[in-house]
């Protein structure tokens, strides 16, 4: 659900500190989050950890998919402009 995603972030972010990089934190990390949210023993820490990666590739493309969608959007003067072609000088 959009509560439990909301969550799922909020904790995320507020557990940051346990994602250390060494060996096996980021699964104890996950576990800990999954604990908070009653969903230990229905989602393991491997789904928790795929669940995040899809969802920042996700915001990710978006994200990039916006400023795609900005620089098409260039306004035709500036095109004109820049290839010599502004009747308007």
């Amino acid at each position: 659900t959009k509560e439990q995603t909301g969550q799922f972030i909020k904790l995320r972010g507020e557990n940051d500190h346990l994602f250390t990089g060494a060996k096996n934190s980021a699964t104890v990390a996950w576990r800990t989050i999954l604990e908070k949210m009653g969903q230990q023993g229905k989602v393991t820490p491997l789904q928790a950890k795929k669940k995040w990666d899809n969802m920042k590739r996700k915001y990710k493309g978006q994200v990039v998919g916006n400023e795609t969608e900005k620089e098409d959007s260039e306004p035709a003067g500036r095109d004109r402009k820049e290839r010599g072609t502004d009747m308007r000088r």
